[in-house]
């Protein structure tokens, strides 16, 4: 049976409660969170953009969908009060937030490729202590 084209494999890693520590927490790699909701208008303007993140860093950092109508216990836990919230975890901490499909989220993003090939930055550049 073939897949409907709003169904189609991504690079996007769809996560839940049940996978979220392995998948998030867990990860050898930083995680992209974004915290979206079906049918919203602005999570689906980006996904392109997050797709072609997602293709472009595997292997150096993980782009995963969570679904807060789905997972309501995971969004209070990290105080996603709406759709579209992006995430930054690394080593299980969650060390960036922007919430809306903003101007600045290309420089969100830039700023994610920039701490990578930097090291462990606080969120003004600096090296942490």
């Amino acid at each position: 049976m073939d897949t409907p084209p709003h169904k189609q494999l991504t690079a996007i890693v769809k996560v839940g409660t049940a996978n979220f520590p392995e998948e998030v927490l867990k990860s050898a790699e930083p995680v992209i969170a974004i915290f979206s909701t079906e049918g919203c208008g602005p999570c689906e303007g980006i996904e392109t953009d997050l797709e072609h993140m997602a293709t472009e860093l595997a292997g150096k950092a993980k782009v995963v969908k969570i679904d807060i109508v789905e997972t309501p216990e995971l969004a209070k836990q990290y105080g996603i009060r709406g759709s579209l919230t992006l995430a930054i975890f690394k080593d299980g901490d969650l060390i960036d937030i922007m919430v809306g499909a903003q101007p600045g989220l290309d420089s969100w993003i830039l700023l994610f490729k920039q701490r990578r090939t930097q090291g462990d930055h606080d969120s003004k550049g600096a090296p942490h202590s």
